[in-house]
């Protein structure tokens, strides 16, 4: 993966400058359990900040797995909650045709829950830098 979608992705787990502080306190609420939970530490995520590629780190993949389901994006099989991605899509979208388009490509089923969940926020990262998982 490209360090342009680690910086994307390192956004995702810790503050992004671009959500409000209601939405990094809200993401920090969920990831610091995760970060317990999966054994990911800051340094690992700070890393993937400054640009070295550990992107593929399954311990990275496991905490946003982890978070998604916190905020109830993946359900524990594993699906993506559609309609509650489309609205958080459509506040950062051109158009509500754009949102349900992007959602439609970044949303799909890959060989695990961990995959899914990253590729799924990697995907929307990519399109919308601003892109914020929680409201």
């Amino acid at each position: 993966m490209a360090c342009a979608r680690c910086l994307l992705f390192a956004t995702f787990l810790v503050s992004a400058l671009a959500l409000t502080p209601q939405q990094n306190a809200t993401l920090e609420q969920y990831s610091k359990p995760c970060r317990d939970e999966t054994g990911v530490t800051a340094q690992d995520i700070d890393t993937g900040l400054n640009g070295e590629d550990r992107i593929d780190d399954s311990k990275l993949k496991a905490h946003v797995l982890c978070v998604l389901k916190k905020i109830e994006l993946i359900n524990e099989d594993g699906d993506v909650d559609m309609e509650k991605l489309k609205k958080l899509a459509k506040l950062v979208a051109a158009s509500e045709e754009e949102a349900e388009s992007v959602v439609a490509k970044c949303a799909l089923q890959k060989d695990t829950h961990e995959e899914t969940a990253f590729r799924t926020i990697s995907c929307l990262y990519e399109k919308w830098p601003q892109f914020s998982p929680v409201e």
